[in-house]
This record gives C-alpha cells, sequence and structure tokens, in this order.
C-alpha cells in the first residue's frame, strides 16, 4: 500500500480541501463531523464524500488505505493527537498530517519507531516500585518492537502478560498512567489502535491506553505530551522514503 497512489483522491487535492475547512474554521473536537465542523478524520473523509460524490462514514477509519493509501493505524493516531492537542494546534494538525505524507510510500515503515518512542515516553510514568511489573510488560514491549523477526506467538505471550497486570490500573495509577488491555486489541497486528474518543488518549501498542491528564487540572501537561507525539510523528513521516 503506497501514499495516492491509485487512491480515490490525490494528496494536492485533499489539502486544498483541508485548507478550506481550516479557513472556515471546520476543525473542532469531540464529533467526526456534524453541522458543517469536525475532526481531522470527519472532516478529511467529509471531503472526499462531497467532492467525489461518495458516502464513505466520517468516523471509518478503515477507509483511509483505499482514500489515500494510508493505514488504518495512523488514521486512529491522527485522530487520538487531535482530540488531545490545543485548540490552537488542533487548528493546523490536519493540514501537517497531510503534507507530512511523501507520495509513493509505505507508511507501516514508520510503525515500530513511533511505537517505541510512545512507549518508552510512558517509562517515566511508571517510576514507582508498585508499578515495577507493569513497567516491565512495557519495557518487554519495547523490546518486541525493536525485533526483526517479530512473530505471533512473540505477540500472544506479551499479551497475556498484560492482560496479567491489566487489575493495576484502578487502584493504583490513579488515571496518570492508565493500563488497558482491551481484548480487542490483542490480535497479530498488537496495536490495533483503541478509539480514544474522549479524553483518553489510545497509546499505540498491545492496546496501552494512557490518559495524561486529571481531565482539567492537567490538561497544559497532556497537551504538551500530545505536541511531543504529534512532532515525532510528522518527523517520522516526512522522513519515509
Amino acid at each position: 500500500m503506497k501514499t495516492f497512489v491509485n487512491t480515490v483522491i490525490t494528496k494536492e487535492e485533499l489539502l486544498k480541501e483541508l485548507k478550506w475547512h481550516q479557513e472556515q474554521d471546520n476543525f473542532v473536537k469531540g464529533t467526526y463531523f456534524k453541522q458543517g465542523k469536525g475532526c481531522a478524520v470527519g472532516c478529511s473523509i467529509e471531503s472526499i464524500n462531497r467532492t467525489k460524490g461518495l458516502s464513505y462514514k466520517t468516523d471509518d477509519h478503515s477507509k483511509y488505505p483505499e482514500i489515500m493509501g494510508v493505514p488504518e493505524w495512523l488514521a486512529r493516531v491522527e485522530d487520538a493527537i487531535f482530540e488531545g492537542l490545543s485548540i490552537k494546534r488542533s487548528k493546523v494538525w490536519p493540514l501537517e498530517f497531510t503534507q507530512a505524507i511523501n507520495v509513493g510510500v509505505e507508511l507501516d515503515k514508520i510503525k515500530p519507531a513511533f511505537l517505541i518512542f510512545v512507549l518508552e515516553s510512558n517509562l517515566e510514568r511508571l517510576q514507582d516500585d508498585k508499578l515495577k511489573e507493569q513497567r516491565k510488560v512495557v519495557e518487554d514491549v519495547i523490546k518486541l518492537w525493536k525485533r526483526e523477526d517479530l512473530c505471533f506467538r512473540d505477540w500472544v505471550s506479551a499479551a497475556e502478560s498484560a492482560a496479567w497486570s491489566a487489575a493495576w490500573s484502578a487502584e493504583s495509577a490513579a488515571r496518570s498512567a492508565e493500563f488497558a488491555a482491551r481484548s480487542a486489541a490483542w490480535s497479530a497486528e498488537f496495536a490495533a489502535w483503541s478509539a480514544a474518543r474522549s479524553a483518553a488518549f489510545a497509546a499505540w501498542s498491545a492496546a496501552w491506553s494512557v490518559e495524561f491528564a486529571s481531565r482539567s487540572a492537567e490538561f497544559a501537561a497532556r497537551s504538551a505530551e500530545y505536541e511531543k507525539f504529534a512532532d515525532k510523528l510528522l518527523e517520522l513521516m516526512r522522513g519515509c522514503k
């Protein structure tokens, strides 16, 4: 699968549409597309529907490969980052994301580097001795992503360990580093990206779901964390050849 090669829309066409949405101040959080406004994914799909006479659901991340040659997991990352960024940065994020895509590349190649970056960042939240088991699970997953000979058995083993450790989140983490072992995410892909439709950030591997804010008091720190992930993702996308 290569970006913008035999896809529904070209990069230039999509950028033009997203620029129009930006000028109309149509980028808003909390909805895919409603009453003329929506999120990064929602506005992108709505533009394609409107200009190409199609009827994709504006919340259907699985259409990104067909629409623009972008993997579904990356569509979910674009969505999650949009919801977590500051209002100001979210207004430019959809354009930044699309501009960073080089035509004719396979963006799956950047997945390991990005997941490792995110997981290593999460280790900072697991310094407490009470969380040493959870830290060990994260470290093991990082090691797996750094390997070049991964197999399904490795992922299943890591998934079982993570599921065993899941009970800690409700009692000890107080939502500062929430670990959610969601059964649907444990698959051969092992990064089946949870939807992150609210304040929770679906962290990207083995159902790692990380909440960087206690809703309001830590909003600034949470936005800064998303900024870091956004910048790293753009760097990897621009460098993908």
